[in-house]
C-alpha cells in the first residue's frame, strides 16, 4: 500500500488562509447582527407608537425585516468572500509567475536577479530561500569558470602546474560528488 504524502506549506498559509476567511465571516455577522438590532427597533418603536392598535405576532412584526436583513447580509458576505478569495489567488499567482521566471532564468544560467521579498505575507521564508539558492548558484558558476579560466591560462602560457589542474578537478569533482549525493 503507498503512503500518501502530506504537503503543508511552510510559513502556515493554511492557517492565514483561514484567519482571512473566518474574519469575512465574522464581519458578516456583526453587520447583521447591527442591522437587525436597528431594523427591530424601529418597527418595535412604529408597532407601540403607532396610532392604530393592531395584534400582530412577533414572527409577522420582524419577518419581513429578519429575511431581507438576512438576505442583504448573505449577499455581502458572499461579495466580501469573492473579494478576498479573488486578492489570495491574484497573490499566488503572481507568486507562482515569478518563481517560474527566475527558474527559467536560472537554467539559462543567469543568476544576476533576486526576487523581492517585499509583501510576502505567506511566502517571504520562501523566497529567501529561493534567493539564497541563487546566490550559492551563481557563486558556484563563478568559481567554476575562475577554475577553468586559470586552468586555460597555464595552457596558455605552456607553464602547466600538475598540482592546480589536480587542485581544480578535486574541487569540482566534489562539487559534483555533493551533488549526486543529494539526488540521491
Amino acid at each position: 500500500m503507498i503512503k500518501r504524502k502530506r504537503f503543508i506549506i511552510k510559513g502556515n498559509i493554511h492557517l492565514k488562509f483561514i484567519i482571512c476567511f473566518l474574519t469575512v465571516i465574522a464581519g458578516g455577522v456583526l453587520i447583521a447582527v447591527y442591522l437587525i438590532y436597528r431594523s427591530s427597533n424601529e418597527i418595535v418603536e412604529k408597532a407601540t407608537f403607532s396610532c392604530h392598535l393592531s395584534v400582530n405576532s412577533t414572527g409577522e412584526l420582524f419577518y419581513r425585516t429578519i429575511l431581507e436583513t438576512n438576505l442583504l447580509i448573505a449577499g455581502i458576505s458572499v461579495i466580501m468572500g469573492l473579494v478576498a478569495i479573488g486578492f489570495f489567488h491574484l497573490y499566488l499567482e503572481s507568486f507562482f509567475l515569478s518563481l517560474a521566471e527566475a527558474l527559467r532564468r536560472m537554467a539559462r544560467g543567469d543568476f544576476d536577479f533576486r526576487l523581492k521579498t517585499k509583501g510576502g505575507w505567506m511566502v517571504s521564508r520562501l523566497l529567501k530561500d529561493v534567493n539564497g539558492l541563487i546566490a550559492n548558484l551563481e557563486n558556484d558558476s563563478l568559481e567554476t569558470t575562475r577554475l577553468l579560466d586559470s586552468l586555460l591560462g597555464a595552457l596558455d602560457s605552456g607553464a602547466l602546474d600538475l598540482n592546480k589542474i589536480k587542485a581544480a578537478n578535486e574541487l569540482l569533482g566534489s562539487k559534483c560528488r555533493l551533488r549526486k549525493d543529494q539526488e540521491a
